[in-house]
């Protein structure tokens, strides 16, 4: 067992001190599962206890230790934790703990304060489900090769908030992490690789850091497939479920057949980010109309930051959508006070660097709309463009 995760078995068993409360003096377990302990055993490393026993009996501030092996039962705990006395599932050595039945292969729905650390789990479903919940964590975890039917191999539904999802492994799923709703989550340091649609969706989050994560889809379909989508809660609210608010920073993205970010958020910052070899890199989006599977999850995009970003060998570096189709709807669209600065663009593939998709219909886009500053732009060959619009004429300087 490698000495970072003998450390962190070590805080999670720091729970077992002595809890003193009104009724009493109360203990907080730590307990050793198996694939093959028992519901009769005490729950010690020589005599463990069985999945469905943790599940069942785990209650605030008690950890249960997953020995190696494969688990016919998946984590689903009776109980939710408790602020500072979480329940906590991890495993004796990374990954070797593994969950091969059951969908989703983590139950958390409507759960609080539970975390699961070290798990592995691979083809199925879903892997992990907390619709409804708050103050998960997910840590360390391989969930690969899910959801090959279905959309949303790690779905977060009605967040509570608080989700803290960490150092997973997530190769191979549809709709990979999906997250809606609340606030405070902090998604970092994960490596995703390939994702039927998309493989990071959030929607109608706010107030929520996605840092340092590795993204690369290679897939493709008629349509390309995206790394990352920010977007508005569907249905119309009033006042609406923005996506607003968040910190997306030094990630790594890569599609070559879509975009690395499709981009409806408002008043948040994205800096240090890497667009690397993508169809488009950042694709600012605004779409309205009558689909009621769609709308109106695009129909705001306000008071972004762009800072210090690198886009690099994308075939357009930079799509700016078009506004006119917003202004109809209700409640009307939000499009503008997008500012981009300080930003490094090279080597894109085709004509363009950034595309301005403005239709020449009853609004067209100005400058303050779409704002550019300081940003270092290079063309990858001789009369390339760099900005081009839609009905207009594309503009070499």
């Amino acid at each position: 067992m490698s000495k970072a995760r003998s450390l962190r078995i070590w805080s999670a068993c720091s729970v077992c001190l002595i809890l003193v409360c009104s009724a009493g003096t109360v203990y907080a377990g730590t307990y050793y599962v198996s694939p093959s302990g028992t519901a009769g055993n005490p729950g010690t490393e020589l005599l463990p206890w069985s999945l469905a026993k943790a599940n069942s009996d785990l209650v605030a501030g008690d950890t249960a230790i997953l020995l190696d092996g494969s688990y016919s039962t998946k984590i689903q705990p009776s109980n939710s934790g408790t602020e500072g006395n979480r329940i906590t599932y991890i495993a004796q050595n990374s990954r070797l703990a593994e969950l091969t039945t059951g969908s989703p292969r983590v139950e958390l729905t409507n759960k609080s304060y539970i975390t699961v650390d070290g798990i592995k789990a691979w083809n199925g479903n879903r892997s992990v489900v907390g619709s409804g919940g708050s103050h998960l964590t997910i840590n360390d975890c391989d969930f690969s090769f899910f959801n090959l039917g279905s959309f949303e191999t790690n779905r977060f539904h009605n967040s509570g908030g608080y989700l803290t999802f960490t150092n997973n492994h997530i190769e191979f799923g549809t709709d990979c992490l999906h997250l809606r709703e609340g606030r405070g989550h902090y998604i970092a340091n994960n490596n995703f690789i390939d994702g039927v649609h998309t493989i990071l969706i959030i929607m109608g989050v706010n107030n929520t850091v996605v840092e340092n994560n590795s993204i690369v889809n290679l897939l493709d379909d008629s349509n390309g497939e995206k790394c990352m989508e920010v977007f508005s809660l569907r249905g119309v609210y009033d006042p609406p479920v923005k996506s607003e608010y968040n910190l997306i920073q030094g990630n790594y993205f890569r599609s070559p057949t879509s975009s690395g970010i499709q981009y409806a958020g408002n008043r948040s910052i994205l800096r240090r980010n890497v667009y690397d070899s993508s169809k488009v890199g950042m694709r600012w989006a605004s779409y309205g109309g009558t689909d009621p599977s769609d709308d109106p999850e695009a129909w705001w995009d306000t008071q972004n930051r762009f800072y210090n970003n690198t886009l690099y060998d994308c075939d357009e570096a930079i799509s700016v959508a078009t506004l006119d189709r917003l202004l109809i709807q209700t409640p009307p669209g939000e499009y503008g006070d997008n500012i981009m600065v300080n930003n490094i663009i090279a080597a894109g593939g085709v004509a363009k660097q950034i595309h301005f998709d403005w239709s020449n219909g009853f609004y067209v886009g100005r400058p303050e709309h779409a704002a550019m500053y300081y940003n270092n732009i290079i063309r990858a060959a001789p009369g390339q463009e760099i900005l081009a619009r839609v009905g207009g004429v594309g503009l070499s300087h």
